[in-house]
């Protein structure tokens, strides 16, 4: 799985262009929450280094271990957004090896 697909799929299922993976505000709830839904994506689909995602959400390494992590832990309390995450990952079942 290439993060060029990542970006489409995850771009096109949650229905935001790709250029808010990107954005350099601080960003609102929503901007947030599809810049960490992307980078657990990333970081589960594949072989990219938290440095490597990083630079393609304009973000540091160590933000993208904070991201990985809140979805983590929002999916441990959040049945919802735990939900949100699976529909997303079924968007890759077809495309592993």
């Amino acid at each position: 799985v290439t993060p060029e697909l990542i970006r489409d799929k995850v771009t096109k299922h949650l229905n935001v262009s790709p250029e808010v993976l990107t954005m350099k505000t601080r960003g609102t709830k929503d901007v947030v929450d599809v810049k960490k839904k992307y980078a657990h994506c990333l970081w589960t689909f594949t072989s990219l280094t938290t440095r490597e995602i990083g630079k393609l959400l304009g973000k540091d390494h160590t933000s993208v271990i904070n991201l990985v992590h809140s979805v983590r832990n929002i999916c441990k309390v959040d049945k919802d957004y735990r939900n949100q995450i699976i529909e997303l990952e079924n968007l890759f079942d077809d495309t592993q090896n």
